[in-house]
C-alpha cells in the first residue's frame, strides 16, 4: 500500500509538472483541488489548533472596529468553512466564496449539522470577483489562498473594492523567509540563497508567491489601506513540509499542552511576523 501511495504520488508530481510547462494555470487549479478534495481543513486536528489562532486575531480585530456589531463578511477561499463557521455561530451575515465544488459541498453540510445560514457560492475569486460577488461587505477575509494566485495583486485590489469605507480586510500570505527555510532543509541552498538576496516574489516556475512584511504593506497602502496590524502565523508550529515542523507539531500534544503551545504562539506572533508559516494582515479601507 506504501509504494502504491508513493507512486502515485509521484506520477501526479509529474502530471502537475507537464500541466505547469503547457498550462500554468491550469496546473495550478489541479493542485489546488486535489488537496482540498483529499484534505479537510474543518476536520484536521493541525488546522483545527491554526484555525483558532486566525480567530482569535480576526475576532479581536473585529471587535476593535466594529465594537459588538454584528457584520457582513466574505470569507474569499473558504475552503470547507473552517473560519466561515465560527464567524457565523459568533452571530456575523457570512458568505463565503470557493472555486472547489468538493470544499463547499462539504462547507454547506457543516453549516447544516449547526443550523447555521450561510451562503456558499461558487465561484473563482482569481477572477473578477464582481461577476461572482454583487453586493459589498463590512468584512473581506482571504486566509491561505493568494499565495498560490499568480495575479494576487489584482486579487487584493478586487477585494478591496467590495469592501464598504471603513471596512475591514484580512489577508494571510507566505513570508518570503518560508520559502528560504524550506529550499534550505531540503538542501537546495543555491535557491535559498536567490529567493533572500534577489526578493525573488515567484518560485517554483511562478507557481507560488511570496513577500517580506514591508513588500506586502506598501501593496496594501497603495490600495488605500491603513492602520494595518500584522501577526505571525505558526512560529513555532507547523505540519508536514513546513520549516516550523521541526519544532513541534500542534497534534502530537493533548489539549492542555496545545494550550500551552497556543498562548507561545500568540507571544511570538506579534515578534516574529516574518517566522511564521504565514503572516496575517489586517487593515481599514480609506473612506471615498
Amino acid at each position: 500500500m506504501l509504494i502504491f501511495n508513493t507512486i502515485k504520488q509521484k506520477l501526479f508530481g509529474l502530471t502537475i509538472r507537464i500541466l505547469n510547462f503547457f498550462s500554468p494555470e491550469f496546473a495550478r487549479k489541479s493542485a489546488i483541488k486535489r488537496v482540498t478534495k483529499n484534505y479537510d481543513m474543518m476536520s484536521d486536528p493541525d488546522e483545527e489548533f491554526f484555525s483558532k489562532i486566525y480567530l482569535y486575531y480576526i475576532r479581536k480585530r473585529i471587535k476593535d472596529v466594529f465594537n459588538e456589531k454584528k457584520i457582513n463578511i466574505l470569507d474569499a477561499g473558504c475552503g470547507q468553512g473552517r473560519l466561515s463557521i465560527p464567524l457565523a455561530k459568533d452571530g456575523n451575515k457570512i458568505t463565503g466564496v470557493d472555486f472547489t465544488r468538493e470544499a463547499l459541498k462539504k462547507a454547506k453540510e457543516y453549516a447544516s449539522e449547526n443550523n447555521l445560514d450561510i451562503e456558499f457560492i461558487l465561484g473563482d475569486i482569481g477572477k473578477d470577483i464582481n461577476k461572482t460577488i454583487n453586493s459589498k461587505f463590512d468584512c473581506v477575509i482571504c486566509t491561505e489562498v493568494l499565495y498560490m494566485i499568480k495575479d494576487y495583486k489584482k486579487v487584493i485590489d478586487d477585494l478591496i473594492k467590495i469592501l464598504h469605507p471603513g471596512g475591514l480586510i484580512f489577508i494571510s500570505i507566505r513570508p518570503r523567509l518560508y520559502y528560504v527555510k524550506h529550499k534550505l532543509i531540503n538542501g537546495k541552498i543555491n535557491e535559498s540563497y536567490d529567493i533572500l538576496l534577489n526578493k525573488r516574489v515567484f518560485i517554483n516556475n511562478g507557481f507560488l508567491n511570496c513577500n517580506s512584511k514591508e513588500e506586502i504593506e506598501e501593496i496594501l497602502k497603495e490600495k488605500g489601506v491603513f492602520d494595518i496590524v500584522f501577526n505571525g502565523i505558526g512560529v513555532v508550529t507547523g505540519i508536514k513540509g513546513d520549516p516550523q515542523a521541526y519544532y513541534s507539531n500542534p497534534s502530537i500534544f493533548n489539549l492542555k499542552e496545545q494550550q500551552l503551545l497556543f498562548e507561545m504562539e500568540l507571544l511570538l506572533g506579534s515578534e516574529l511576523i516574518e517566522h511564521g508559516r504565514y503572516m496575517l494582515l489586517s487593515g481599514i479601507k480609506k473612506n471615498e
